[in-house]
């Protein structure tokens, strides 16, 4: 891809790029990443009657909590360290009312895991705000469901996430709420599509209107072995 600074690349990727994130890290690392994107091809003239030659991303790229806003900590009385540790985030700061369409890779963190590196706070918020926080259920569960709350009518939701949710019982409310949606389901199967990790995978595209028919694809990872004699 070959960018161009006339403007109106500036102003689509001001418009029209938003993300949010609760580490501040990679808040900063994705503003960092989009900006040295922006400014590859670019050599000293192309760019001297440019100004600023970087954009301010910091009404884009924003640091918080996704799935906490504060009206969930209004009348409750969590202490200071709490309150940090959630990074609590009201939507309504967000520029853009709602969105066509959501990406994401979104953590995957089962409710054991939960209850080890959150604090009860949190866990209890996830369990009290969404339908999806159904039995044993993992964290992606609820930023599915998020996700389809922010998009808006007619708006795509597109998530790289586990494959169980389809096949557990703890699944079974979140299924509910994608049934209608869902446009496609790429189960990958055993195959594996991070080198450091084995994780079975699925993408899961959805639309924010009633769906008839939906595709499904599998993938079978087939593995033959061979022997020499020397």
């Amino acid at each position: 891809v070959i960018f161009v600074i006339d403007g109106k690349l500036i102003q689509l990727l001001c418009s029209c790029i938003f993300g949010i994130d609760i580490d501040i890290h990679a808040v900063e690392v994705a503003k960092f990443s989009l900006l040295i994107k922006l400014i590859e091809n670019e050599t000293e003239p192309s760019v001297r009657d440019t100004t600023p030659i970087l954009p301010k991303l910091s009404s884009n790229i924003l640091h918080g909590n996704a799935l906490v806003g504060n009206q969930e900590l209004a009348g409750k009385r969590y202490s200071t360290d709490t309150i940090i540790s959630l990074v609590p985030y009201d939507w309504d700061e967000m520029p853009a009312d709602g969105f066509d369409v959501i990406l994401g890779n979104p953590p995957y963190v089962t409710t054991e895991d939960m209850h080890q590196l959150l604090s009860d706070a949190e866990f209890t918020i996830y369990k009290n705000k969404y339908k999806s926080s159904h039995k044993q259920f993992d964290k992606y569960f609820i930023f599915l469901e998020r996700a389809l709350q922010k998009v808006k009518n007619e708006g795509y939701v597109c998530y790289i996430v586990p494959n169980k949710f389809f096949k557990i019982s703890a699944g079974a409310k979140l299924r509910g709420m994608l049934s209608n949606h869902l446009i496609s389901l790429d189960d990958f199967g055993a195959a594996q599509l991070f080198e450091d990790k084995t994780i079975y995978s699925s993408i899961v595209l959805l639309q924010k209107r009633v769906q008839e028919s939906f595709l499904s694809l599998s993938i079978s990872l087939s593995i033959s072995t061979s022997s020499a004699k020397g």
